[in-house]
């Protein structure tokens, strides 16, 4: 790639620019006091400079020599000078971006994510048959008193009805700006082990009902409801299951062990595509637990279990194909003959997932623990190690808003 840059000085200078290296050549000293005021950001690959070497080229009877620094030799003639300039990406902040502080670049670019096929409206269904309304603003208030623009206002040839694009998705009948919304999007997408209300409430500004209520609309989005799809062609699952807080309503007996008083979650991860899916469960036994997993795991795949008797009996193609598993009680994490045989890696997502639900979130209810599990299930599958950033994991989130709707009333549906 051959870009210019900008360079304030004479326009004798020949600026040549890769990803990661300029050349620039003077030709004589004093061109070099312009050379250091380039501008420190290139607007064509977003970098900044990070180190700058100066080579001086001379002439020595008829041989060039390029030589660093200063010249031993007596009295050379400069010929030019050239600049190499080794270059480190510019790191901005997502947060810096127009779309998080400005309302109408923030509707923008949620349109353009979850109406990259043309504009829906949402009360016929047409696509691409709506204009935009400029200019129309709400009611005179003592707040207001000149009225608010509307941004993101559409109209619908068709049906005549108006909508914008929070119209059925999560962010319907919302007071909040919409810039706030994608910074909190943001900031949940982007924390591995979450970020509680409180804390949000304190970022944004807003009320601690408005900060709880939005977390859990933002979870729900994040929920993707596929059931199949583990361990097709053979491939590796790891099974387990975990506990977490405490069950309603039962009550821990006198020197009892185990974990019938706390909620139990199964997950399940695929070790090919590295995803992760739980689910919450009423209790741990054989009758519950198989059903739920043959209906999310192909039947020819290689399962990985420890060493939990709801397990057993479930391999050579009885339940699925094959069935491994390890013995913890004992100290066995990884099998001695078979090393591909363990769950470390469903254990990996429940270290994460315990650090988040004790350490930032503290306690849940159970009627709200799935969505707090498609929480976690979510950052998991689209992690760095699956090929996502943070911004792409947030506008994966932004094409689940669609079609979920969740009431304050209701929230733990």
């Amino acid at each position: 790639m051959i870009a210019p840059i900008a360079i304030r000085g004479k326009p004798n200078s020949i600026v040549a620019a890769t990803r990661f290296l300029f050349v620039i050549v003077v030709s004589d000293i004093s061109n070099l006091t312009h050379f250091m005021e380039v501008s420190s950001r290139c607007a064509y690959d977003r970098t900044i400079p990070e180190k700058i070497y100066i080579y001086r080229h001379i002439e020595l009877g008829s041989k060039a020599l390029p030589i660093l620094g200063d010249c031993i030799l007596d009295k050379p003639k400069v010929v030019s000078y050239l600049c190499f300039i080794e270059l480190k990406e510019n790191t901005m902040s997502v947060l810096s971006a127009p779309y998080m502080h400005d309302e109408a670049a923030a509707f923008a670019h949620v349109e353009s994510i979850i109406w990259a096929d043309g504009t829906v409206c949402p009360h016929c269904g047409v696509c691409d048959r709506a204009y935009k309304l400029e200019g129309v603003r709400t009611k005179p208030s003592k707040k207001n008193p000149e009225g608010k623009e509307r941004h993101g206002l559409w109209k619908c040839r068709d049906c005549r009805g108006q909508f914008t694009v929070r119209k059925g998705t999560i962010f319907e009948e919302s007071h909040l700006p919409m810039h706030l919304w994608l910074q909190a999007i943001h900031l949940m997408v982007s924390s591995k082990k979450g970020i509680s209300s409180h804390q949000l409430h304190r970022v944004l500004g807003i009320t601690y009902k408005s900060a709880w209520f939005l977390t859990h609309r933002i979870r729900e989005c994040m929920r993707d409801g596929a059931l199949a799809g583990f361990g097709g062609n053979g491939g590796i699952v790891e099974v387990d299951e975990t506990f977490i807080g405490k069950e309603p309503g039962v009550k821990k007996a006198k020197n009892a062990r185990g974990g019938d008083h706390k909620m139990k979650m199964l997950t399940r991860v695929d070790r090919e595509t590295k995803k992760a899916r739980s689910i919450v469960v009423d209790n741990l036994k054989k009758t519950t637990l198989i059903p739920i997993l043959q209906e999310n795991i192909a039947k020819e795949a290689y399962v990985m279990t420890d060493e939990a008797r709801q397990y057993q009996g479930i391999g050579a193609g009885k339940v699925f194909d094959a069935h491994g598993w390890t013995n913890h009680s004992a100290g066995q994490y990884v099998d001695y003959d078979d090393s591909e045989i363990h769950t470390n890696t469903v254990e990996g997502f429940y270290s994460i997932f315990k650090r988040g639900m004790k350490g930032v979130y503290q306690h849940c209810g159970k009627q709200h623990l799935h969505r707090y599990a498609a929480e976690f299930d979510f950052r998991y599958n689209n992690r760095t190690a699956n090929g996502v950033d943070d911004v792409e994991r947030g506008q994966i989130a932004l094409r689940g808003v669609v079609g979920k709707r969740l009431t304050y009333a209701r929230p733990s549906i």
